[in-house]
């Protein structure tokens, strides 16, 4: 079958939902994360560098080897159910070692 590796254009993910999602080796730059939820997500390896995550959550994450350091974040109150989301779900986002080298 199909190993199922999604290459996003990690730029513009405003309002995105991500449950369930491992990224592996990802770098954001410029990225506009505004809003979005990370929810049981795995984080290996993952540099923001640059961008916004005014209002972003991030519950029961795993973050390892991941630096945020470079978004600019402020707390924006969640405003309930008005909002639509994309939802990403069980994904697989990023490059995965493969065992070369």
């Amino acid at each position: 079958g199909n190993a199922g590796n999604i290459q996003l254009h990690l730029s513009n993910l405003e309002k995105a939902k991500f449950v369930r999602c491992s990224f592996f080796h990802c770098t954001f730059e410029n990225a506009n994360l505004n809003d979005v939820r990370f929810v049981e997500c795995r984080m290996h390896d993952v540099q923001f560098l640059s961008g916004t995550m005014y209002g972003a959550m991030l519950v029961d994450c795993d973050l390892i080897d991941t630096d945020m350091g470079g978004m600019e974040q402020k707390w924006v109150p969640f405003q309930g159910g008005r909002k639509e989301y994309d939802v990403y779900q069980d994904c697989m986002i990023g490059m995965k070692d493969e065992g070369a080298g």
